[in-house]
């Protein structure tokens, strides 16, 4: 029979998979869309005001960046989250966001080169 416990986990695994894939889809949908300039104008055309946007890099950072915080000490999260990355990376079109990406991708590669995970294998 199993345990209370083991109930929870599978709920916090499927709860967490759910969230991460609306992430994804999200991440992948933005990357599809144009920004906002900052600006506003006139009825003439004249710059009016300035303000400060969302850019790319911002959504990227807020999409995945507790996920990886989060996910850490699991080299399954690490794995999904890169693989999330790079089915983004080919479905921006956008050469400057697929630069992004290929940066976070980067910055994850040596998060994970840093953790436990390469010294545990480096030991079998």
């Amino acid at each position: 029979m199993p345990s209370v416990a083991s109930g929870m986990i599978a709920l916090t695994g499927i709860v967490f998979t759910l969230a991460f894939v609306m992430v994804q889809f999200s991440a992948i949908a933005l990357g599809r869309r144009t920004f906002d300039a900052g600006c506003a104008a006139d009825h003439q055309g004249a710059r009016r005001l300035v303000f400060p946007t969302t850019d790319w890099e911002d959504y990227l950072t807020l999409a995945f960046d507790a996920i990886r915080q989060y996910g850490n000490g699991s080299i399954q999260v690490m794995r999904r989250l890169r693989s999330a990355l790079i089915g983004l990376e080919d479905s921006v079109t956008e050469s400057d966001r697929k630069e992004t990406v290929r940066g976070y991708l980067e910055h994850l590669d040596r998060v994970v080169g840093q953790s436990r995970f390469v010294s545990e294998q480096q030991a079998c």
